[in-house]
């Protein structure tokens, strides 16, 4: 964050609790001005009865002026954003969090699928359809992988995850991976009602 920019959240900051400071100090003066008429001038009873409910108004909303003037000084903090979430202050953490969780989700798949292509033949759409069901065989035996691309398909999608892999079987393993990851969702589900 800049010096200017700090600089004019402090001026800010000072401004605000100035103008809640003078209204609060103003409605203590109308508090005593309507205190001072109720005790010194006749007045008829349900006048009194009136100004005493104006009064105990006044009192609450000075009251409430002097507590907001002491308070909040995280409201001029600036905001944190992490994970594209606003948190605290202007400062922003890792708002690239699903892309970078998307790059390296990939690189782990394209790594999986060269070592598996080593050992399967990939010859025949079948063959390549079963090289994909063995890795999301793999990936479901690695819960930590498991996790990073459920993160990684909900935040990039399905069509980034394709185009970050770069393997001729990224489309079939895609699609084979989507479709166990909703069916790891379905029976996440299900234990949780259970």
């Amino acid at each position: 964050m800049s010096e200017s920019s700090k600089n004019d959240i402090l001026e800010k900051y000072k401004f605000d609790k100035y103008y809640k400071f003078i209204t609060a100090i103003s409605l203590s003066g109308i508090l005593l001005i309507l205190i001072l008429i109720l005790v010194y001038v006749a007045i008829p009873l349900t006048t009194q009865q009136v100004l005493i409910a104006i009064i105990g108004m006044v009192l609450l909303t000075a009251l409430d002026a002097f507590k907001r003037c002491f308070e909040y000084p995280d409201f001029y903090q600036p905001i944190t954003i992490i994970n594209n979430r606003q948190i605290k202050n202007y400062t922003t953490y890792n708002t690239s969090y699903g892309k970078q969780n998307l790059a390296e989700a990939a690189t782990e798949i394209q790594e999986l699928l060269e070592q598996l292509s080593k050992t399967y033949p990939t010859t025949t759409e079948k063959e390549q359809i079963e090289l994909a069901v063995e890795a999301v065989d793999e990936i479901q035996k690695n819960a930590t992988l498991k996790s990073r691309l459920t993160a990684a398909l909900k935040a990039g999608g399905m069509e980034a995850l394709k185009e970050s892999i770069h393997h001729p079987l990224s489309n079939i393993m895609v699609n084979v991976l989507a479709a166990s990851l909703q069916e790891w969702q379905k029976s996440a589900t299900e234990r949780v009602e259970d």
